[in-house]
């Protein structure tokens, strides 16, 4: 077995490059710096009990005039921050096979951490991807695939496909969406018949996204005072991965087990 350094410091940039990514999705969010607005905008509404409430009803919609922007650069972040975890592993595995010496080029290539999909695929994987390897080793990495209910084969199954989409087919897309909201409404010159939430959560945040409508029974002049707070956060949206999740959640129960996984097998070394 070869010195474990090398994946330690590679782990160790995708922790730093982690670090840098909520940092900058930190600014983008900032609220101070004016980058979520919301604006009210009014509608015809039918009233569906004409004959019994000669009222005109009328709709006040909240919706979003402006919106937190997360560009190509923090995506492109985001990508190497998957790759260099990804990497940590490939890199275990390196350090784990002896003999690479006397290998051919093409079985050093196939060195790698395998992500399996079933136990059978994980164990007919191992004679090429971690060839040389003793059995404590095998056994402890098996216990990290991504075929287990665990939360570390959970984890195992997010890292193996979000490294397969960033380095195969696209760059990783990333959406600000809304956890929860404060809201204060004061009306006057009409009755409140109701409220629609129209923000579905996992939903993006932009550039005229309603939140909420007002169901007003117009009596007057109607004035409508509104204010309040979002809070946003970050997710990939569902066409990556279900059910909606926070990236943050994703990305540091990635460091977590690939912390884990490089310190059990150092101390089994």
């Amino acid at each position: 077995m070869h010195s474990l350094n090398d994946a330690f410091d590679k782990f160790d940039r995708a922790s730093s490059q982690l670090n840098e990514l909520y940092q900058d999705i930190s600014k983008a969010l900032d609220p101070t710096k004016d980058t979520f607005t919301m604006g009210m905008q009014s509608y015809p509404y039918t009233n569906p009990i004409r004959g019994i409430d000669k009222r005109r009803w009328a709709k006040y919609t909240v919706y979003v005039l402006k919106a937190p922007s997360l560009g190509k650069d923090i995506r492109m972040q985001l990508g190497d921050v998957i790759h260099n975890f990804r990497s940590t592993l490939d890199y275990l595995a390196w350090a784990l096979v002896s003999g690479k010496d006397s290998m051919t080029l093409n079985k050093k290539m196939g060195i790698a951490f395998p992500l399996a999909r079933s136990r059978k695929n994980y164990w007919r994987k191992t004679s090429s991807c971690l060839p040389n390897v003793s059995a404590k080793f095998l056994k402890i990495i098996e216990r990290y695939q991504p075929y287990h209910r665990t939360p570390a084969g959970r984890t195992m199954r997010e890292i193996r496909n979000l490294s397969n989409i960033e380095k195969h087919r696209f760059i990783l897309p990333i959406v600000s969406t809304v956890s929860k909201g404060e809201y204060n409404i004061d009306y006057y010159g009409g009755e409140l018949i109701d409220v629609i939430y129209d923000f579905k959560r996992g939903q993006e945040l932009k550039k005229g996204t309603k939140l909420m409508s007002l169901i007003i029974a117009v009596e007057g002049k109607v004035k409508i005072e509104f204010d309040g707070d979002t809070y946003p956060e970050v997710i990939f949206p569902p066409s990556v991965i279900k059910p909606i999740v926070v990236i943050s959640a994703i990305l540091n129960a990635i460091r977590f087990q690939c912390y884990n996984i490089l310190l059990e097998i150092k101390a089994n070394s």
